[in-house]
């Protein structure tokens, strides 16, 4: 079976069956909705929507989605700690935010996304990944294992990793899918780091990754979509001690178009991930710091460093650490002068180049009125 024959439109005339709220007698609709959009935006506040508006208690749900070329780093995450910003803006890749913790990560049309909802009560990570694990074993006899941190692996390397929000009443846990990765694409994206940054934010775990499609040839996004989804439909629905009396009712594969007018509210939860402020701007508070030789502008060498607050993403504070010898024509209000016009500016890599270029030029400008002083006096 291909997902192409199991495809059901969603039709808003059918609202009460593509998206039961009310569970018969001890009944409980689980359904795979299969997300057409691949814009990371749009699933990220797809899936918000779905934690904020649905009521889990009463039915489930497994959401498949992909999207284009995106490194997507947790809530708690700095962005030029995790991955090369200016690689992947100068690649015109995505990057996002998403609302749950954990570590970075790269995706593109060749990684399957998942995500399980449930009511908080029934909340189960371990449950989901031995879904997926015995899904893809029972299909390509590739023999998953789930380790401690809850990560899938073959053959000891990642091929998902795993993160979760939990609300009062509803919870999701989602995780990733590597099938035929560009991997080479998610080491560059992932990799150049800024070695200086002081943070307390969440740091990502390395690990050593591998594509389903490389222990397995016949793997493809398209069969593993139908073949974990089947497996979600067919499975008991929980194995907690409260709820073995409910029976499963399979809803069966919806392709849904997150769209504002099915679902109300939506398009503000995009523009909110889509936006500078959610992106880079919820980035915790950091410190920063580089120095460069004084050999660029004087005969003397000497190292000067400069130190950088930021906090939501814009420069708060400059500190420049002037050597001993230029303190005789350097003064902590000329510096404060000089690195003022920085100050409240969005953080960027390019922050370092522009201040050194910028200390370099007053410099010069200083040493060459001491000199023109000296000639004529």
């Amino acid at each position: 079976m291909i997902l192409r024959n199991i495809r059901k439109l969603f039709d808003p005339s059918k609202h009460s069956l593509a998206f039961s709220t009310s569970a018969e007698g001890n009944f409980l609709p689980k359904s795979v909705y299969i997300s057409e959009s691949n814009d990371i935006f749009v699933n990220l506040a797809f899936e918000d929507w779905l934690y904020q508006n649905y009521d889990f208690s009463k039915q489930q749900i497994l959401l498949l989605w992909r999207n284009k070329q995106t490194v997507v780093i947790g809530r708690h995450q700095n962005p030029w700690l995790e991955m090369n910003v200016k690689l992947a803006q100068d690649s015109n890749a995505l990057i996002a935010r998403r609302n749950s913790g954990g570590g970075a990560v790269y995706h593109d049309m060749e990684n399957l996304n998942l995500s399980f909802f449930t009511s908080k009560k029934l909340y189960d990570r371990k449950y989901n990944l031995e879904i997926i694990t015995n899904s893809i074993e029972n299909e390509w006899r590739l023999n998953c294992v789930i380790n401690d941190r809850e990560d899938i692996t073959l053959d000891n390397k990642k091929i998902s990793g795993t993160a979760s929000k939990l609300s009062k009443t509803n919870a999701y846990h989602h995780c990733t899918l590597l099938v035929d990765c560009n991997k080479k694409t998610m080491s560059a994206m992932l990799g150049s780091k800024d070695p200086n940054i002081i943070t307390n934010a969440t740091r990502s775990v390395p690990s050593i990754v591998i594509n389903l499609r490389e222990l397995n040839p016949s793997v493809n996004v398209d069969r593993l979509m139908t073949v974990v989804g089947l497996g979600y439909l067919n499975t008991k629905p929980f194995r907690k001690s409260d709820a073995e009396n409910i029976i499963n009712e399979p809803r069966g594969f919806l392709f849904i178009s997150p769209e504002e007018k099915y679902f109300p509210g939506l398009q503000k939860k995009i523009e909110q991930f889509k936006s500078w402020k959610w992106i880079f701007g919820r980035t915790p508070k950091f410190k920063t710091e580089f120095s460069f030789n004084t050999a660029q502008f004087c005969s003397a060498s000497d190292i000067m460093r400069v130190h950088v607050e930021v906090e939501h993403a814009e420069i708060q504070n400059i500190d420049v650490e002037v050597p001993p010898s230029f303190l005789v024509f350097v003064t902590s209000e000329s510096m404060n002068f000089v690195t003022a016009p920085y100050l409240k500016q969005k953080f960027s890599t390019n922050l370092a180049a522009q201040l050194e270029e910028t200390l370099v030029n007053y410099f010069k400008s200083k040493l060459e009125d001491q000199r023109l002083n000296s000639v004529l006096y």
